[in-house]
């Protein structure tokens, strides 16, 4: 079967997309440095760090707190508190408001 060049080319661009929001969420991201992965979104978002082989989202953002899911596990995160055991990981929020959060996520 032969596949038309526009549909291959929309297919590959497509899947190009999706490989390189890999550590995308809502108009955010992530850094990476060894065993410390820094997350931060503009809004709810999700992102898949593959330097940690994990999936986080964050909703539920507040002047004072994020809901951070890491696979299955579901914590709220304070601001500035101490760190949350989730998955092995230790979870902080070093900043958090309404339409904007930044988690710090180490192994």
């Amino acid at each position: 079967m032969r596949i038309p060049g526009r549909i291959l080319l929309a297919a590959t661009t497509a899947t190009l997309g999706v490989a390189l929001a890999g550590c995308g969420g809502s108009d955010g991201g992530t850094s990476c440095t060894d065993s410390v992965c820094t997350v931060q979104s503009d809004g709810p978002g999700s992102f898949d760090i593959d330097q940690l082989s994990t999936k986080v989202t964050l909703s539920d953002l507040s002047a004072d707190s994020v809901v951070v899911r890491i696979n299955a596990d579901r914590a709220t995160i304070r601001r500035d508190a101490d760190p949350v055991r989730m998955r092995g990981f230790l979870v902080t929020a070093p900043e958090t408001g309404p339409d904007r959060a930044k988690v710090r996520i180490e192994r």
